[in-house]
């Protein structure tokens, strides 16, 4: 299914979902359904009430002809009713003794020792016969709590309202430490079930907490093995539990990381020490935007949608955001501009405002950290381009917008090896983690990465920096020092698998992938190499891009994930995990629907691909779809309406600002008041971008 886990997992999940068997009364088993990205678990009281009906009546039949190869068999087919059962007659034995449910017991035992070979049977009808009278009624108030908040589970199938399982987990987490404290070890293993798939992400999705599902499964797995239960429940479960310890969630995949980090350390010591290189960084200036390849939606010459230094009329000042302890930029004359880099109050550098992309170099930082840093400045012109119409953004006496592309790098020597490390997303470091930030065009509650970038050895294509790098055959950890005055590589010998890249449609200039972790802060592209060598983890889609032309005529589009975009898991050497992107492509839209008519909500409307992911910030191709409605899950829709897009400057404040110039405006259309359960489809034939797009009814 196309949803927030990688396939392996989620099929995965898929049968562990199918085979979780959860006991809504002592004589009900009700089976587990729904898809793994949903992770739901609709009731199926009537079909599990038919189907254990069946096993009973076969099981009573064979019990009085003695045939235990038979009872075996049932027993085999038919675990889930057997196990409700088997609690429900010792239940029995426990509350109202007879010579009928002795002999069903026995039976019973007989049936499951010929199939599954385990002692469940006698456990079970032992814990129940030599339950005290305290112990009982402590066990009857947690058995309450516990159906409960299993029936609140259930009733939660239609909304998934994700506050709703996080608290059935956190509830039935703490419900199995009470079953286990009074000993009832199967029940323990239900409730901590529940508690693993509540955390886990078949139901939380992104908000999935990996560590607390982790160590419910593992004591669901504990309890069950206790108690002797090896079903299809258990079956299913423990494999899910040894994918999170693998990827390095819960208590056990941390003790067993300090062990493994010991038993490196021990076979390190034996190797010798681990190489550490120190490298001095010397400041080095990009004299044009496009000097070198570089992961950044900027790096092009289109500085109209460059990050920019808002300035007004003569006097009015602007202090730089990004930089800690930022300089000031003044307007010191009409035509005028000064950045007062020793804070004396006064502009002692020119900000060149000619027209032309010139470079602004000085000195930031205090002591050691002391270290040039630089961008490249533009100004617009009074006959300016601007998403395909014209507009003025020269320089007036009232306004004037400085355009600032990066262009600070610091270059030295890792061992033999060069490394240059650029700051694209100007902070004034060389080298800091990634950050995210708002821009217009990207749609409401999504926004644009911006990261730094390097080159290992001689090329001029830059990768994301990362602090897990490979140089020559060896991996490095990177500590940048003092803001990238200096940079310390320490050896790392991580186990490593790949990821391969499959793409139709567009062929991307970047795709990067983050880790998690331990490497949260690591990043690889995937473009360029037929497979990619990583760290064993999990890694999600980060950033991309999408680009067609040159020059002034270039069209592009920034690449994040969407709230469906898939994770992959690197868990072994032998066999590159596929991440798979782009087209057909498709859209995300958001609409209303009133009484008369159906509302298109423009600013929403997002182009999206094959793996979740969502392009924004579309430059140069702006989506113009066309758009129908339908009855829903009736066949054709209403004759397509085009939307319509900003053409002009006068329109901008009419319609909501320059962020409303890269999506479709809003859309009406008319409908009969009749047509209440409604489906919106957009198309777009031929973009210039991306080619066909065409949503799914929606």
């Amino acid at each position: 299914p196309r949803g927030g886990l990688s396939p392996r997992t989620a099929a995965h999940m898929k049968a562990q979902l199918l085979a979780l068997t959860l006991l809504a009364v002592p004589a009900l088993v009700i089976p587990a359904g729904g898809s793994s990205a949903e992770a739901s678990l609709p009731g199926a009281e009537t079909a599990a009430s038919q189907d254990a009906s069946k096993f009973r009546s076969e099981y009573l039949k064979a019990m009085r002809i003695g045939d235990k190869a038979l009872m075996g068999r049932l027993i085999k087919d038919n675990t889930d009713a057997a196990v409700a059962w088997i609690i429900e007659t010792a239940e029995q034995i426990s509350n109202a003794p007879n010579d009928k449910v002795f002999e069903r017991m026995e039976n019973l035992k007989a049936g499951w020792g010929e199939s599954m070979k385990t002692d469940f049977c006698d456990k079970i009808e032992r814990y129940y016969s030599f339950l005290t009278g305290q112990t009982k009624r402590d066990r009857q108030m947690i058995r309450k709590k516990y159906d409960e908040f299993q029936t609140m589970y259930f009733s939660n199938a239609e909304e998934k309202d994700k506050s709703v399982y996080s608290r059935v987990a956190v509830e039935m987490r703490g419900l199995g430490e009470a079953f286990k404290a009074i000993g009832d070890d199967y029940y323990s293993s239900q409730a901590y079930g529940f508690a693993a798939i509540c955390f886990d992400e078949g139901t939380l999705g992104k908000e999935a907490d990996l560590d607390s599902a982790a160590n419910a499964y593992k004591a669901f797995i504990d309890a069950r093995e206790k108690v002797g239960l090896k079903d299809k429940v258990y079956l299913s479960n423990k494999p899910r539990y040894e994918q999170l310890v693998a990827l390095g969630f819960g208590s056990e995949a941390k003790a067993a990381a300090e062990a493994e980090e010991e038993a490196a350390a021990e076979e390190a010591a034996k190797m010798g020490p681990a190489a550490v290189l120190k490298a001095s960084m010397e400041f080095s200036l990009v004299e044009e935007v496009d000097d070198f390849e570089r992961p950044s939606y900027f790096m092009d010459e289109i500085y109209q949608i460059w990050n920019s230094i808002p300035l007004q009329k003569k006097g009015s000042s602007y202090t730089i955001p990004r930089l800690e302890n930022g300089p000031t930029v003044y307007r010191t004359g009409s035509a005028q501009v000064a950045l007062d880099a020793d804070f004396d109050g006064e502009g002692e550098v020119e900000v060149p405002i000619r027209g032309n992309v010139d470079p602004v170099v000085f000195e930031i930082g205090e002591g050691t950290a002391r270290r040039k840093w630089a961008f490249l400045a533009t100004t617009g012109l009074e006959r300016d381009q601007y998403q395909g119409f014209e507009t003025n953004l020269s320089p007036t006496d009232d306004v004037v917008n400085i355009y600032m592309a990066p262009a600070g790098s610091v270059v030295g020597e890792l061992g033999e090896t060069s490394i240059r490390i650029f700051d694209d997303n100007l902070d004034g470091i060389y080298g800091s983690p990634a950050t995210i930030w708002g821009h217009v065009g990207m749609s409401k509650d999504h926004y644009m990465p911006e990261m730094d970038s390097m080159i290992i050895g001689d090329d001029d294509r830059a990768v994301p920096f990362s602090d897990h790098v490979k140089v020559g055959d060896k991996w490095f950890k990177l500590e940048v020092q003092n803001g990238g005055v200096a940079i310390q590589a320490t050896e790392v010998r991580p186990r490593t698998g790949t990821l391969k890249l499959k793409t139709k449609g567009l062929k991307p200039t970047y795709v990067i992938v983050r880790g998690s972790n331990d490497y949260e802060n690591t990043f690889f592209d995937l473009v360029g190499e037929k497979e990619v060598e990583v760290p064993f983890g999990r890694y999600q889609l980060y950033f991309g891009i999408v680009t067609k032309g040159k020059k002034r005529q270039v069209m592009k589009a920034v690449m994040i994930a969407g709230s469906d975009t898939a994770t992959w898991d690197v868990l072994q050497s032998d066999k590159a995990v596929e991440v798979e992107l782009g087209s057909p492509y498709g859209f995300d839209f958001d609409y209303a629907v009133g009484e008369k008519e159906v509302v298109l909500e423009g600013q929403t409307v997002v182009v999206t691909g094959v793996g979740g992911e969502r392009y924004e910030r579309i430059w140069g191709a702006r989506p113009k779809p066309e758009v129908s409605y339908r009855k829903a899950g009736s066949g054709r829709g209403s004759k397509g309406e085009d939307t319509k897009l900003i053409e002009n400057q006068m329109d901008i404040s009419e319609y909501g600002g320059w962020g409303a110039v890269w999506f479709p405006l809003d859309l009406s259309l008319a409908k009969r008041a009749s047509e209440t359960e409604i489906e919106v489809q957009l198309t777009e034939k031929k973009n210039k971008l991306f080619g066909k797009i065409e949503s799914d009814w929606k």
